[in-house]
């Protein structure tokens, strides 16, 4: 999956996958800016299948918290939203 992400990533910011670092965060690489963020999570949207919302935005600040992320909602998958819950006896 990082390596999904960070695809998706460097497709958006227009650079190579190899000089995104595992551990990135916005605003501590030099793609990652308010508006570098703005256009990675319109391509997680898409290339994912995710629906974000403002609360989902300000979680996902990093490589890190993002796989995380990530990793719930492919657990979850009943829905499209990463942060409702999942529903009970799934």
């Amino acid at each position: 999956m990082l390596s999904r992400l960070k695809s998706a990533m460097a497709s958006v910011w227009n650079i190579s996958v190899e000089t995104i670092p595992d551990n990135a965060e916005l605003n501590e690489f030099s793609a990652w800016d308010s508006m570098g963020h703005i256009s990675m999570l319109l391509a997680l949207e898409s290339e994912f299948g995710l629906e974000l919302n403002k609360e989902n935005v300000h979680k996902l600040r990093s490589i890190p918290t993002i796989l995380q992320a990530l990793s719930a909602f492919q657990t979850t998958q009943s829905t499209t939203k990463l942060d409702q819950e999942p529903k009970k006896g799934s």
